[in-house]
């Protein structure tokens, strides 16, 4: 993806949803030092960084829309005076429903922003409800109008397939309704509990036996509503969870697939850059003292060759144009392993991989089981 994208923590929501297991910290609690810590870091960072391009930035969170409009601004401005961005650079805000009004819509557009990511989640409110989403179905629709109107150029929305109390029915018609919006790009998520490695508030009442998941059948034919209704409407599928309109592909999750550079600033952010892996504290305190010393983040260890290319290749397989794979050994300067090969034969017996035009690539039915792909390949 050539330039270096820029991930910006802002983790403050008016309330935690039961299914998030983010870095996030409810609004009444956020410390004073919050902006002059990121501002400081921001700057640190644009120092050593000062020969990269930035084509990509990202204010996710949390609820970055939860924050005034004049302190999204004057990030934007530090980190604009701190790295060389782009004229073209694609920035990113994520917006929950009942932050968008039209002044803050029109400030967003202000401060350079080119495009919204509205966690939308569900239409239904007696689904929305109970995970702590403090909007309506029609509140969501609203904002969704009032962007169109007034913000970014770009919109997408986020939904997630599979919360407590969805049907297939009125997730098809959720989708429906938001198509009819004409939204530039579309992600759709299936809802990941604790078999996944996710664990939050939900997780644990679906254990205790309080809350039900949908069954797995219904999950499916959900995301395969979606497959089938989104690309009809001109938003072909690009990624697993991901459907845009030709040219509004996400440039910066591009970076995560395809092995870019990215930075991340801000409590619990991850970074990326040549081959090294650190990450900031899940902690505020922990995190604004790293900064205040001058201290890096802390790396990762890095997994063996074998790994790597495992990773690498569970990564470039999300994306529906598949993974070249002799192209990414020669990127990542790794050997493919016999064990490996090994692997990717059975998949392909199982009808889970299949080569495409030179290319390796999930099946369909590989895509709907691509959790068990993943968990093979590793």
């Amino acid at each position: 993806m050539g330039g270096l994208g820029i991930y910006l923590h802002l983790p403050f929501c008016a309330r935690r949803c039961d299914y998030c297991d983010f870095f996030v910290v409810v609004e009444g609690r956020r410390p004073a030092s919050f902006l002059t810590t990121l501002h400081a870091e921001i700057a640190a960072a644009g120092a050593l960084r000062a020969a990269w391009s930035v084509d990509s930035i990202y204010l996710g969170g949390g609820t970055p829309s939860a924050m005034q409009p004049e302190e999204i601004a004057a990030i934007m401005a530090e980190t604009r005076a701190a790295f060389r961005v782009a004229q073209d650079a694609e920035i990113t805000l994520e917006a929950n429903p009942e932050g968008v009004t039209p002044e803050s819509a029109a400030a967003w557009r202000a401060a350079g922003v080119t495009r919204v990511s509205l966690g939308v989640q569900s239409l239904r409110d007696d689904v929305l409800r109970p995970r702590g989403r403090v909007y309506t179905g029609r509140e969501a629709l609203e904002a969704a109008r009032v962007l169109r109107r007034c913000g970014p150029e770009a919109l997408s929305f986020d939904l997630i397939a599979g919360l407590p109390g969805e049907s297939p029915e009125s997730f098809r018609q959720g989708v429906g309704r938001l198509l009819e919006l004409e939204p530039d790009h579309m992600s759709v998520y299936l809802l990941e509990t604790e078999e996944s490695g996710k664990e939050s508030a939900l997780s644990d009442a679906v254990r205790a036996g309080r809350e039900t998941l949908c069954a797995e059948e219904d999950l499916v034919t959900m995301y395969e509503s979606a497959v089938a209704m989104i690309p009809a409407a001109g938003l072909p599928q690009y990624e697993i969870s991901n459907f845009a309109r030709p040219g509004r592909a996400s440039r910066h999750n591009l970076k995560y697939w395809t092995g870019g550079d990215y930075l991340g600033l801000g409590p619990s952010a991850h970074s990326s850059l040549e081959g090294r892996r650190f990450a900031r504290p899940r902690d505020m305190a922990a995190w604004e003292r790293q900064v205040s010393r001058g201290e890096p983040g802390s790396d990762y260890t890095l997994p063996a060759q074998g790994q790597r290319l495992r990773e690498a290749l569970i990564l470039a397989l999300r994306l529906t144009q598949g993974v070249d794979l002799p192209g990414l050994l020669a990127r990542n300067g790794l050997e493919k392993e016999e064990s490996l090969e090994r692997s990717l034969r059975e998949l392909v017996d199982d009808r889970l991989l299949e080569h495409r035009a030179g290319r390796l690539a999930l099946t369909r039915r590989g895509t709907l089981m691509s959790n068990e792909v993943f968990l093979r390949l590793l």
